[in-house]
């Protein structure tokens, strides 16, 4: 092999090696999951200030229209599936039976936010290390709702090719180990509306 070979070869190794740095660069997340949870919410608490005529300049200041689209554009494909298959769904009269009257979930915000409440977002961090053991991109999210404080964690699925975080589920918290996928799942099993 001649010396003008070699240095072919080493060049091409070396083109080869910067590139495949840049592709696996690519495929990590240029946000961190907790920023763009933190902008998620404060957008979605903007776009519910506007649809119940409470908006301000500072919520305002914190709408991003990339963010500000129904539940359903931020979920993974299969949690979209889930969500298209729970639409139009009527609660069967012996489950309505057993609803006692409380606060009632929202798909977002979780328990107790009923509309026209005031809602603010309190932290947005990295979830605990125990709940992180067994899941990555995990983010506890604590929201103020009407003077009473409430977390949900949710769980972040990175889509590499459109460089977007997506949702794959909420945990909703206040000791009753309901998840939106749960909900979804078991909406799904009712029978449509007619």
């Amino acid at each position: 092999m001649t010396r003008r070979q070699i240095l072919t070869q080493l060049m091409t190794l070396a083109t080869l090696t910067a590139t495949g740095g840049r592709m696996a660069r690519a495929q990590e997340p240029l946000t961190p999951f907790t920023d763009w949870v933190r902008r998620f919410y404060l957008t979605q608490l903007a776009v519910r200030a506007r649809e119940e005529g409470r908006a301000t300049q500072e919520t305002d200041s914190n709408l991003e229209p990339t963010l500000s689209q129904p539940l359903r554009d931020y979920l993974t494909a299969e949690m979209q599936a889930l969500y298209d298959n729970a639409q139009n769904r009527q609660m069967p009269p012996e489950v309505a039976a057993t609803i006692q009257e409380g606060p009632i979930l929202h798909e977002i915000f979780g328990w107790g936010a009923l509309p026209n409440r005031p809602i603010a977002l309190v932290t947005v961090a990295k979830a605990p290390w125990w709940k992180s053991l067994t899941q990555d991109n995990l983010a506890l999210v604590t929201l103020n709702i009407a003077g009473v404080e409430r977390d949900l964690t949710v769980k972040g699925h990175y889509d590499a090719p459109t460089f977007n975080w997506e949702i794959e589920d909420i945990d909703y918290g206040d000791g009753s180990d309901e998840t939106l996928r749960e909900r979804l799942e078991r909406t799904a099993t009712w029978p449509k509306r007619n």
